[in-house]
């Protein structure tokens, strides 16, 4: 696909897209690693840690049900900058927090950013053509990777620096650079008749009614309700069992986007990966699974460096899902099809931090081991499955 170098091959559409995903991906990655430690330095238990991020799905599952609806009637440009923008006041917000309490604006702020993935999954579905696999792991996998490699780095200098809020000013400032990329989308506003064509029939039951579609999705949350469970507390687990400090645990989580960058990169180029997407996301997890179990000894920092670069297969198997949604549902029904996916993977890291949290107070390795328990048969079955197809469905 020809274009500029900036649109590295994806077109302007999706080369925007992998722009605005790089800067959304740099202000989580700001403070994502550095978030439960916030909770708990406010004077939050590691249960009550676990419950707060457990609350974040919950209201994150609030806003992604409608997400599809708003949508067809507001275009995806229109919702995405609009959620954002509010997710950037909230981000802002934990920076001058004085209880853990006062988290609770922030909370809300991120969950309605979160709606920004089944958004960006729609668009690079709609804008990848034939190349959807590697669209979704440049977009979606590379582009963020080199993010969330980035941004711990400068994170943990700013925490030397200053002190534990300034990685969500700085986060909040990404954000904003997001939004401006987000901005320069082509409007996709739907005229009236094709909101009343989603109103009769293209909605969660119709995706539901697509064959092979509930497995798929049943799978996906399975699959991320397990790693989530692995990786809910890592920060909390290698701060207090561990003696890392906080900045050398944010450094520490750039070598999980660095696994990520490596993953991604082998399946945007591997023809035969593309084929496969579902094998592809198995051995991702797989290799997921063996980082957590070398966490077990978190007094080696070399291990701990291995564990987190193979750890980066947390975040290619999601992309690689997403590119398999696409092929499974028809056009029409993608912002629901997403919007479900988001919703019952959401699902997975509601529950994760909490069980994790519950595990955690029997003995902090727990998490882990439960992780890989439940990942061993999971990995099985996807490598076995074979991808659905997009097939109309009956009305």
């Amino acid at each position: 696909m020809a274009g500029p170098r900036w649109q590295l091959g994806l077109g302007r559409e999706n080369g925007l897209a992998f722009w605005g995903m790089l800067f959304l991906e740099a202000c989580f990655g700001s403070f994502f690693a550095l978030w439960p430690l916030w909770i708990e330095e406010l004077g939050a238990s590691v249960g009550l840690v676990g419950l707060l991020l457990g609350l974040g799905g919950i209201l994150r599952l609030f806003f992604l049900l409608p997400s599809a609806e708003f949508v067809r009637r507001w275009g995806v440009k229109r919702v995405l900058i609009a959620c954002r923008a509010l997710s950037t006041v909230g981000i802002l917000w934990a920076a001058f927090a004085q209880e853990w309490w006062w988290l609770f604006p922030t909370l809300i702020g991120m969950a309605l950013g979160e709606v920004a993935f089944p958004l960006m999954s729609t668009h690079v579905a709609k804008h990848a053509g034939g190349s959807r696999v590697r669209a979704f792991a440049i977009v979606m996998s590379i582009g963020p990777s080199i993010a969330l490699m980035l941004t711990p780095l400068i994170s943990g200098g700013l925490v030397e620096i200053w002190s534990l809020r300034a990685p969500f000013i700085a986060a909040a400032l990404f954000s904003v650079i997001s939004i401006v990329f987000f901005s320069r989308f082509t409007p996709d506003d739907p005229n009236v008749e094709d909101v009343q064509r989603a109103s009769m029939g293209a909605g969660y039951r119709a995706v539901l009614a697509v064959r092979g579609l509930p497995l798929l999705m049943s799978l996906q949350f399975a699959t991320f309700l397990a790693l989530g469970i692995g990786t809910s507390l890592l920060s909390i687990y290698l701060h207090d069992e561990a003696g890392y400090s906080e900045a050398r645990v944010a450094a520490l989580t750039s070598f999980t986007a660095l696994g990520s960058i490596i993953f991604g990169t082998v399946v945007a180029r591997s023809s035969a990966l593309h084929t496969r997407p579902l094998l592809t996301a198995a051995i991702t997890s797989g290799i997921a699974a063996l980082g957590y179990l070398l966490f077990l000894r978190p007094e080696f920092l070399v291990v701990v460096v291995v564990a987190m670069i193979l750890r980066g297969g947390f975040f290619s198997a999601w992309p690689l899902f997403s590119a398999v949604l696409g092929e499974a549902t028809p056009a029409e029904l993608r912002p629901n099809a997403y919007a479900l996916s988001e919703i019952l993977a959401g699902t997975g890291f509601v529950c994760a931090p909490i069980i994790a949290g519950q595990l955690y107070t029997v003995d902090p390795r727990m998490p882990l081991i439960v992780a890989v328990v439940m990942l061993a048969p999971l990995v099985a079955v996807l490598a076995r499955m074979r991808p659905p197809r997009a097939e109309e469905p009956a009305v």
